[in-house]
């Protein structure tokens, strides 16, 4: 080949590469930088860099042909580390750590860009201080289920805390009655009135709940106790939720004979994983 026709291709190509590979930055209006961001090809390609108004890192991401593909590293406007997320095969682990003190405040695991499960919450001690759980129904934010705090003795904070129990063995035989307990610690009112609510069949993002014929029943003193039979065998996720109502009435204040109804009402969803076996158990 032709020495000429050989530099040539080679110019080209390098001159073809500058034109697919470049890095796009965005300004405050205080012109210092917001966003430093590498392509190639059209796609982000290397790092992502987004930054405090005053000029110290914020975020750091890296991306192969537009994925993710490294962990993700928040910082405080001190510089100071405020998350990091470690990225896994769909479902990753996020832990945030305290601006000033530097030790991980909290930690939770991330499904499909949501907060996912349970984030327990830690103090300096690296002692669990509270948990919350978060569970995903398909709305642009992750749905609150329940919030356990904790004294210094490690016990359940009740006036601070919203949760449930479900008191049931874990493996059941086939057709067979077996007793199930459900507690429910109340979030609007010791006067609410609370029922349970469960069905076969539903999906495990509630999306389906609507069309599931679903069994009622009403709680006393916030506990329950009844029966469960299942007849297919194999694992079964039990689903359903609490629902709570409260109904306040009050004395209208331009009329002392009319009375103002208000009315509060709350979900709590509950799903466990319980086996069924056949008569061989």
């Amino acid at each position: 080949m032709d020495m000429r026709i050989l530099i040539y291709i080679v110019i080209v190509g390098l001159c073809w590469g500058c034109q697919n590979n470049k890095i796009e930055k965005l300004y405050y209006e205080s012109g210092k930088p917001k966003f430093e961001v590498e392509f190639s090809n059209g796609l982000m390609n290397g790092y992502h860099k987004e930054f405090h108004e005053n000029g110290n890192l914020k975020t750091l991401t890296y991306y192969d042909n537009g994925n993710i593909s490294d962990s993700i590293i928040g910082y405080f406007d001190n510089g100071n580390i405020e998350f990091i997320q470690f990225r896994t095969n769909g479902i990753d682990s996020i832990y945030t750590f305290d601006k000033k003190d530097k030790f991980i405040n909290s930690k939770s695991k991330v499904i499909n860009h949501q907060i996912n499960g349970w984030r327990h919450y830690f103090n300096e001690k690296g002692e669990v201080i509270s948990k919350i759980e978060f569970i995903d129904l398909l709305e642009d934010e992750p749905y609150i289920n329940q919030g356990i705090y904790f004294d210094d003795n490690k016990n359940i904070i009740d006036s601070l805390s919203a949760y449930y129990m479900i008191n049931v063995r874990d493996t059941l035989k086939a057709n067979k009655s077996y007793p199930i307990k459900f507690i429910y610690k109340p979030t609007l009112s010791k006067a609410s009135k609370v029922y349970v609510c469960y069905g076969s069949g539903i999906n495990e993002n509630y999306s389906n709940i609507n069309k599931i014929r679903l069994d009622t029943l009403v709680l006393e003193d916030f506990e329950l106790t009844t029966t469960i039979k299942l007849s297919n065998i194999g694992k079964h996720n039990f689903r359903g939720f609490f629902y709570e109502k409260y109904v306040a009435y009050s004395p209208s204040e331009k009329n002392d004979s009319l009375v103002t109804i208000s009315t509060k009402s709350n979900k709590m969803y509950f799903d466990f994983e319980v086996f069924v076996a056949g008569d061989d158990i």
